[in-house]
């Protein structure tokens, strides 16, 4: 499986099951993940990161809600010293007191989604900062789906940002007819 998987008996914690992967996200050998005590202490060195997380964990577990049992987003640290972001996963067995733990290492989605959040509030600074009567289409599919309108816009036409976003063809109903011809052509 390209994703670490692990069994563990939820009474003491124990890990009966690990596959390689599990060892290669964590980025610990597999004594150290074995134990439950070790493996906080280890993954986790902060140690007031540690406690929260922890409690976290173990309290998501306790009250048996799968839907509390996924973790997106979580920060380790490997034995090198190396920061990843994980998702973790815990599926319980009804009845048999096992877990199904399984984990994936999400440090590249999440730099990926934090970089187009960057991004996005740049380019929005840029915008705004114009005075130039500019603004930006999205297209899908061959169709407009959204626009933003800078200053400029709001400025020449007295439509304001709100109302360029609340009605999607208020530019093209504004603009004159040979304007909207050639916009077509």
């Amino acid at each position: 499986l390209p994703i670490g998987l692990a069994m563990n008996r939820v009474s003491d914690g124990t890990t009966l099951y690990m596959n390689s992967n599990f060892e290669k996200i964590y980025g610990w050998p597999r004594q150290v993940l074995l134990n439950i005590e070790d493996f906080f202490s280890h993954v986790y060195p902060d140690p007031v990161y540690r406690v929260e997380i922890r409690a976290r964990v173990l309290a998501d577990i306790a009250g048996g809600d799968t839907a509390r049992m996924r973790w997106d987003g979580v920060a380790i640290t490997t034995m090198t010293g190396e920061r990843r972001l994980i998702t973790a996963h815990n599926i319980p067995l009804p009845g048999q007191d096992l877990m199904i733990s399984t984990v994936q290492d999400a440090t590249l989605q999440k730099q990926a989604e934090q970089a187009l959040i960057e991004s996005e509030k740049r380019y929005k600074r840029l915008v705004e900062s114009l005075t130039d009567y500019m603004y930006s289409v999205d297209v899908e599919h061959g169709h407009a789906v959204s626009t933003v309108h800078g200053p400029g816009c709001v400025a020449v036409t007295g439509y304001t940002s709100e109302e360029y976003r609340q009605y999607r063809n208020l530019s093209s109903r504004i603009a004159f007819a040979e304007e909207r011809l050639s916009c077509t052509a």
